[in-house]
């Protein structure tokens, strides 16, 4: 995480105009829960490029990661409608924000025609989670087994900690136990 944020820091240091790297900024600085210079990345970001669909999803994934959920899903849907060809790509973050905000059924079939096209991605551990809230637990359990293969060493305290550092320790909570019941460790 230093040398991310070093690296972006950098980058905005020698490039103020550079709107990806203050997006980037941004999500490096949601991760480490400092929500407020995250959003204020973000704003400069649209700022720089009001009209930029990789923009709005990195907005999308920052305001996910800094507990606004519904401002994810309108931010990677005007990313969706600004750029459609990688409607795959953003519709991650719609996926998340479905999760976080408890429409699990809905998330399901976004995150499958997420990974469907990308399938080294971590959405997995979402849709693991929207299994386990939906009561599909053999859906729940295969998906980690794909995880684990992928990553052996992954755990549920790993996306507690690191995946999204989630504002609400409850919510937190709920979903690194839909991940141990599902079998990740």
């Amino acid at each position: 995480m230093d040398k991310a944020y070093g690296a972006e820091k950098s980058a905005v240091t020698l490039d103020d105009g550079d709107a990806r790297a203050h997006a980037r900024l941004g999500v490096v600085y949601a991760l480490q829960k400092q929500s407020e210079q995250a959003l204020a990345e973000a704003n400069r970001a649209i700022a720089l490029a009001p009209n930029s669909g990789w923009i709005d999803w990195y907005v999308s994934r920052i305001m996910n990661q800094s507990g606004r959920p519904t401002e994810a899903i309108d931010y990677a849907e005007k990313a969706i409608g600004l750029n459609p060809r990688h409607s795959y790509f953003y519709s991650n973050q719609i996926g998340i924000a479905y999760t976080l905000t408890g429409r699990y059924a809905d998330s399901v079939p976004v995150l499958k025609r997420h990974l469907a096209s990308f399938p080294n991605s971590l959405s997995h551990i979402w849709l693991a989670i929207d299994y386990a809230e939906l009561g599909q637990m053999q859906d729940a359990r295969a998906v980690v087994a794909k995880v684990l293969r992928k990553s052996p060493g992954y755990s549920a305290e790993m996306f507690g900690q690191r995946t999204i550092p989630l504002a609400d320790p409850k919510l937190r909570e709920r979903l690194v136990a839909d991940l141990r019941k599902a079998g990740l460790s």
